[in-house]
């Protein structure tokens, strides 16, 4: 405890924080003391936006899909950057290529040279002939800033959705609301993924 700060009050009008054991008290200029408790709320960590294109058919030359920014075009020989092999035999194999070009993975066989990692999703083979695309960044920017939209008509998609902006908030800030008590261990910016985490509000036993 220091003792210091909590017998010296501070002058009308003014409050002063003291520490009180380790628990930062605030004291009033009659002396009146008053513990700084966590603000009522429910925080959240952000959230990535998805979204999933569903081939139908197959891929044809000539014909282009939009994909973050980045606009990939169907080619049995691809040569040119962003430029994706159709499958040989199967819509599956077109796929795999597709997901191969927007993370710009695997054989280059797959898409043409020069290609580069999307620069807003991420690609992965999802259930049946579909690709799911997860934005790199967290937040809401996902949900707007990145639509697929393609001329080939065995494909559909539709904007991402999902993203979501963590709550703001400073490393040591806690909240509660009526189940958990939630604390920040690292500062919150909009985009942070792990940045809050909670612990149950358990009921004080009295001791005997």
């Amino acid at each position: 405890m220091d003792l210091n700060q909590l017998r010296s009050l501070p002058p009308a009008g003014h409050l002063r924080l003291a520490n009180d054991g380790g628990v930062i008290v605030m004291l009033d200029p009659n002396g009146r003391r008053s513990r700084l408790r966590p603000e009522a709320g429910t925080p959240v960590n952000a959230s990535k936006a998805t979204t999933t294109l569903t081939l139908t058919g197959r891929a044809h030359a000539g014909e282009t899909i939009y994909v973050g920014g980045v606009t990939y075009t169907w080619r049995a020989a691809p040569t040119m950057p962003n430029e994706v092999k159709i499958g040989a035999s199967t819509a599956a194999h077109d796929v795999l290529a597709l997901v191969a070009a927007i993370n710009a993975s695997a054989s280059t066989t797959l898409y043409g040279a020069g290609t580069i990692a999307n620069p807003q999703f991420s690609g992965a083979d999802g259930d049946g002939d579909t690709v799911v695309c997860t934005a790199l960044l967290a937040g809401v920017f996902g949900n707007s800033a990145t639509t697929t939209t393609m001329t080939n008509a065995n494909w559909t998609g539709t904007a991402a959705s999902g993203g979501i902006d963590a709550t703001l908030g400073s490393h040591g800030d806690q909240l509660f609301d009526s189940s958990y008590r939630y604390t920040a261990v690292v500062d919150a910016v909009a985009h942070s993924e792990s940045a809050w985490y909670r612990s149950a509000l358990e009921p004080v036993v009295a001791s005997h």
